[in-house]
């Protein structure tokens, strides 16, 4: 068996060490003293900090290895100033170095040069908008912002604009369904003002659906299955790490084949209406829709091999999905195919035999054009594998590729306990529906993300919560001081913030001398999908630890566990 590597800029990534904080401290000494071997040990010990940080910035289409290669100086700058008699930890003082570090290379390496004191001035007038939204509750006009921040309206207007990332002609500005129209269309525009023809354009479509709760809540429910599925793919490296190191395990459940390939469906299907493709799914064939499988790595395989019919299928092409099941020679068992087929450009006989290997990309004008690891195809085979499934491939190039999986999967219909584990849920959610003992209940919410804190606080506030915020771990020891004691009954805390952590923060809470400093619950809400993470968590006091993006039911069950029952 072939062993399978994520290597970055050379670097094995699933080998990388991990140092414990006595080992950091011992090296940290020599290092002091010149050792130039304890330097090394300490830089390759804390590679796994650029790793996280460089996820930050995965939405900016730079080459990975470049920015582990700039997070790596920030790194070593990091070391090199670092002071231990701050009290600081070193991860604490590191991260917004390394931030920092690669901000000013994508700043540097923009397309569009713009100085630094027209940046501070853009940066300046943002700072100052925020804070009179927050301070005034209402989006401050132009006026405003220039009378508090000492800028002219020009500077500002200026300022701003030029801060803005460079929009290609032909990026799609609309879309419903029939033809895109692009930023190229409105160009020699006679008709509509340039100022306003967007805005007008947006405020329409939304004015036109104000009144349609069903196709709203539609929308909402399949931006949150993409935002699921974006997080999944922000993970491949890190599952080819465990694959690699035999870390991963199924985590089989109840589910319904019918609602799971609903699911895929949504995700998948407007990237294809985008490309005007015809977009088929067929599940009538599924007779036991009742079986025990893992829902995430099931969703994750399909919405792989879908998403690459999609992808390298031409405008106008066709992708027709199709689930059929069939007996199998196991007891209690059904068996399942899963079939993608499109007629894209297809691929060569060559590169099918290298298909299922990882970073493999065919090269040819539209592989090359299109965005991609190139580690899909080998996660999902080895999932598949986990399954106790196969996959096979067949193409023809330039007519076309079809994919087949085959899973034994096992039926769940007669289990009662599976039975009981259904109904038990359902009723958690008419649970959710009417959580009463959450109303007037106070808690606090820690997250530096702007859009995050914002979501987190709409989605809380709806279930009866008086919801108070903090955009650090500072800021929340802070506002917690202030409060009379037993002021807040629980507490969602970020894990990756500036000034300090999720982390730090908990153990500077732990640290109280009152109980209830001590007692009070600390929910850790994060990203950080390590085993590791979650451990960390419990070990500086957090009493429990959910994912993002946010899942309502899961919130709803930790709401429910910590707080129904105790006195409101």
């Amino acid at each position: 068996m072939s062993s399978y590597k994520v290597e970055i800029c050379g670097v094995n990534t699933a080998k990388l060490p991990v140092l414990k904080e006595e080992e950091k401290d011992a090296l940290f000494a020599r290092i002091k003293q010149g050792d130039a071997a304890a330097r090394e040990t300490y830089i390759k010990g804390n590679l796994r900090l650029v790793l996280s940080v460089i996820k930050r910035f995965s939405g900016n289409h730079e080459n990975v290895d470049d920015l582990f290669q700039i997070g790596c100086i920030g790194l070593i700058k990091s070391i090199d100033n670092f002071n231990p008699a701050l009290g600081v930890k070193f991860s604490t003082y590191a991260v917004p170095m390394i931030i920092g570090e690669i901000r000013r290379y994508l700043r540097d390496n923009n397309s569009i040069r713009v100085s630094r004191s027209l940046r501070d001035t853009a940066y300046k007038a943002i700072h100052t908008r925020e804070i009179l939204a927050k301070t005034s509750c209402k989006e401050p006009t132009l006026e405003e912002i220039a009378k508090v921040s000492g800028l002219t309206q020009e500077e500002i207007v200026f300022a701003l604009d030029a801060i803005q990332s460079p929009v290609s002609l032909y990026d799609p500005v609309y879309t419903d369904g029939g033809d895109t129209l692009y930023v190229m269309d409105q160009i020699s525009d006679k008709k509509n003002r340039e100022d306003n023809w967007i805005e007008e354009l947006s405020l329409n479509d939304a004015m036109n659906h104000l009144n349609d709760p069903a196709r709203i809540l539609d929308c909402l429910q399949k931006i949150d299955d993409s935002s699921r599925h974006l997080l999944e793919l922000i993970n491949e490296v890190l599952d080819m790490s465990k694959i690699e190191s035999g870390d991963t395990t199924l985590h089989e459940e109840p589910l319904y084949l019918s609602k799971t390939m609903k699911i895929v469906d949504g995700v998948c299907r407007q990237a294809a209406v985008d490309k005007q493709q015809i977009f088929d799914m067929d599940i009538e064939e599924i007779q036991d829709d009742h079986v025990l499988a893992d829902p995430v790595r099931l969703r994750q395989v399909l919405i792989n091999l879908i998403s690459n019919g999609v992808k390298y299928t031409p405008e106008h092409g066709c992708v027709q999905v199709k689930v059929a099941q069939g007996n199998s020679f196991a007891e209690g068992k059904a068996s399942y195919s899963f079939e993608v087929k499109d007629n894209g450009i297809g691929m060569s006989e060559e590169f099918q035999k290298k298909l299922f290997e990882p970073f493999s990309r065919e090269d040819n004008s539209m592989t090359n054009a299109t965005q991609g690891t190139g580690l899909g195809l080998s996660i999902a085979k080895s999932i598949i594998a986990q399954m106790g499934g196969s996959i096979e491939v067949k193409s023809i190039q330039g007519k076309g590729t079809t994919f087949l999986v085959r899973l034994d999967l096992k039926l769940v219909e007669e289990e009662k306990e599976a039975d009981q584990a259904l109904l038990a849920a359902e009723a958690g959610e008419e649970k959710k529906k009417d959580p009463g003992f959450l109303k007037g209940r106070r808690i606090m919410l820690v997250e530096d993300n702007e859009l995050n804190r914002e979501i987190a606080y709409e989605l809380l506030s709806e279930s009866g919560l008086i919801v108070d915020v903090a955009e650090n771990g500072q800021e929340a020891i802070k506002l917690l001081g202030i409060r009379p004691e037993n002021y807040y009954e629980l507490i969602f805390m970020d894990i990756q913030m500036p000034v300090m952590n999720g982390y730090e923060a908990t153990a500077n809470i732990r640290a109280g001398e009152s109980d209830y400093w001590k007692t009070i619950p600390v929910i850790a809400m994060t990203a950080n999908v390590f085993q590791e993470d979650e451990s960390r968590a419990a070990e500086c006091g957090m009493s429990d630890y959910v994912t993002k993006p946010i899942d309502m039911n899961v919130i709803y069950s930790v709401l429910e566990k910590w707080l129904r029952g105790q006195k409101g």
